[in-house]
């Protein structure tokens, strides 16, 4: 604890003033959370203060704010201008600085957790390839990280799991912006999107993956790899649960019989349908009714 703190100490003189570094020292209860928040700072350097790190078994989300950085990451060395955000994996050996052309000091906020779900999060981003991205709203970032920096000023154990949503809103934003960007991506979503539209307007009568993977003019086998990297699901799971929903309203405000309400979403068979309900809600259909009424 006492070393830790005397190279924060070091490490903090080296940098300009308003910078600010804080440490959490999560229980071991922790470990039930999805992400779990070690260190947060806002740092502002010029270009004689780097940083060199090796080997932590965690995640680092870092936002340029203000000036111009790079970061040195294995053999390759990524510019981070202002208005900015990357996503560190800090297994891997890196080094960050202020760039030499900067017009001011390098000001870059950053939150370093692991947990469960940081694996997930770095193979959606498909942050190996080591991007930078650029925040259109500038403001909502600087507010989350605020947010992040004054969290880990409370005391209370519960202050980490408040740490936890807010880490995840912070990924999610980068999730969203990793994605966006792409033509690619934006006439793949348009596909799907059409999909689970006709899914909508179609839900009660017969569907097959192939009739969808047509219309959309792919193959079945990427028809389904692309629905379920935008709808987390694969679309006949998607089918089911929305015939399941739209049960659930015949249930709640009509008075047709189980066999009907199983008609009227698409299910030719009732004894399937009260076996898929089941599975979804945790009730037959009659408990379901008798529960909301």
């Amino acid at each position: 604890m006492g070393g830790e703190l005397d190279m924060q100490q070091k490490y903090m003189e080296k940098l300009k003033e308003g910078s600010v570094w804080y440490i959490a020292h999560p229980d071991s209860f922790c470990e039930m959370l999805a992400l779990i928040a070690l260190e947060s700072g806002k740092f502002i350097v010029d270009n004689t203060t780097g940083s060199i790190h090796c080997g932590r078994n965690d995640y680092m989300l870092l936002f340029s704010s203000e000036g111009d950085g790079e970061i040195h990451y294995e053999k390759h060395k990524v510019s981070l201008p202002a208005q900015t955000i990357t996503f560190v994996d800090c297994r891997k050996p890196y080094s960050l600085k202020c760039a030499r052309n900067s017009a001011k000091p390098w000001t870059f906020f950053w939150v370093r957790f692991r947990g469960s779900a940081c694996d997930f999060f770095y193979e959606k981003m498909d942050a190996g390839s080591f991007t930078e991205h650029h925040v259109e709203n500038p403001e909502d970032l600087h507010r989350a990280y605020e947010q992040v920096l004054e969290l880990f000023n409370l005391p209370g154990v519960e202050v980490f799991f408040r740490l936890s949503n807010s880490i995840s809103r912070l990924l999610t934003a980068y999730l969203n912006l990793s994605t966006l960007k792409s033509p690619k991506y934006l006439r793949h979503q348009q596909t799907i999107s059409k999909a689970t539209e006709f899914i909508k307007e179609n839900y009660n009568r017969q569907l097959d993956i192939e009739q969808l993977a047509g219309q959309a003019g792919l193959s079945k086998f990427y028809f389904i790899k692309l629905f379920k990297e935008f709808m987390h699901i694969a679309p006949y799971e998607y089918i089911i649960v929305y015939r399941i929903n739209e049960a659930k309203k015949f249930l709640r405000l009509s008075n047709l019989k189980v066999s009907q309400v199983s008609e009227a979403v698409g299910f030719n068979d009732e004894c399937n349908f009260i076996r898929t309900f089941k599975r979804i809600t945790g009730f037959t259909p009659l408990q379901y009714r008798d529960n909301q009424r």
